[in-house]
């Protein structure tokens, strides 16, 4: 068994599904036998030529009083670490959908939590081929009216409209970039790695990161006469491995004073430490 954390490192637009600017909706979950262990999003302004670490997602919708928010994820988009175990499948999910073309309250908090939902389930559906509450790929197709292979591509040239409902004033929402990776506890202590040490309230532990980039286009689904150059972006997935893991490392908080002096009115140790579920 071996520790992990799984984190959006940065997103690097070289070009944008729409003429201008891109309102996109990021989002970013990690999976262990196919239950959510965090999830998070940021619905934010994206640039060519602009890199955006996580932080700088949630700041850049922050700023413009756009929706984001999170379940088990920091605010450096980071989640874990998670305890890998033998026969362990773990999946990472990352997606952008551009927004700008309007139709959506982007700046309803409560609104995009459920969309948000909405979304990782259908992207979930798509990329692993089961909806996080277990329902199949066919569950997908049967709720936008298409076959399996039809509903796929439909559900990426337009998932707002598909899953939400919503039909865009233009031609220029849509997936800019959706995909997965998938490890085992073997292939995770397989990845290439960089030796470190990293120093959590006090204590020092040693870890040895991995960076994956990957490079997407929404050239299938782009409009070229109204919405100009396809898309072109490079996502870098960073995941870091702890030998051994302490909840001294992750938080200041301790147990000494008892469970009511963190939770008065209930809770538990995953709401306290994180754990994994």
């Amino acid at each position: 068994m071996a520790f992990y954390t799984f984190q959006l490192a940065q997103i690097e637009p070289q070009t944008i599904r729409s003429r201008h600017t891109d309102i996109d909706h990021v989002t970013f979950g990690v999976l262990v036998n196919g239950r959510d262990q965090g999830h998070g999003y940021a619905v934010t302004p994206v640039f060519p030529g602009q890199a955006l670490t996580g932080k700088v997602l949630t700041e850049g919708a922050s700023t413009n009083g756009l929706a984001h928010g999170g379940s088990r994820m920091s605010q450096d988009w980071k989640i874990g670490p998670l305890a890998i175990e033998d026969g362990d499948e773990v999946s990472i999910v990352y997606t952008a959908t551009n927004l700008s073309d309007g139709g959506l309250p982007t700046a309803d908090q409560q609104a995009f939590d459920a969309y948000t939902i909405k979304f990782l389930n259908g992207f979930y559906s798509v990329l692993l081929g089961q909806f996080v509450s277990g329902l199949g790929l066919s569950a997908v197709a049967e709720l936008i009216g298409a076959n399996a292979s039809g509903a796929v591509a439909a559900f990426f040239a337009d998932p707002v409209g598909k899953i939400l409902g919503v039909e865009p004033a233009g031609p220029c929402n849509g997936t800019v970039f959706a995909d997965k990776k998938a490890f085992t506890h073997a292939s995770l202590a397989q990845l290439p790695s960089t030796a470190a040490q990293e120093t959590s309230f006090g204590v020092t532990i040693n870890s040895a990161w991995s960076e994956l980039t990957a490079h997407y286009t929404d050239e299938q689904t782009h409009s070229h006469e109204n919405c100009g150059d396809a898309a072109q972006t490079n996502v870098v997935i960073r995941i870091t491995r702890y030998d051994r893991w302490s909840l001294r490392f992750s938080s200041s908080s301790t147990l000494s004073a008892g469970m009511r002096a963190h939770f008065p009115h209930g809770g538990n140790l995953t709401e306290l430490y994180g754990l994994r579920i």
